[in-house]
């Protein structure tokens, strides 16, 4: 039987985060989402969506299949 995930709270953790760094992720965040922003303007929605198809379809297949790709990492 699979043992019970102990419970996060993340909100308490937030709460003790200091002032400086929720202002950096506040701002990093901000910054990410803008660029992003900015790339699916460029390439359009509909490229934007097969792209992010492609690289989830490309992570999926590489994780799938480890063991044919850690040994060749490991040669190089």
């Amino acid at each position: 039987m699979k043992e019970p995930t102990e419970w996060i709270d993340f909100r308490a953790n937030v709460r003790n985060a200091s002032p400086k760094v929720v202002a950096a992720t506040k701002k990093s965040t901000s910054t990410a989402l803008r660029i992003r922003a900015n790339v699916i303007e460029t390439f359009g929605e509909e490229r934007w969506q097969r792209l992010r198809k492609a690289g989830h379809d490309l992570r999926l297949h590489t994780l799938t299949h480890l063991d044919r790709y850690l040994p060749l990492l490991e040669e190089k």
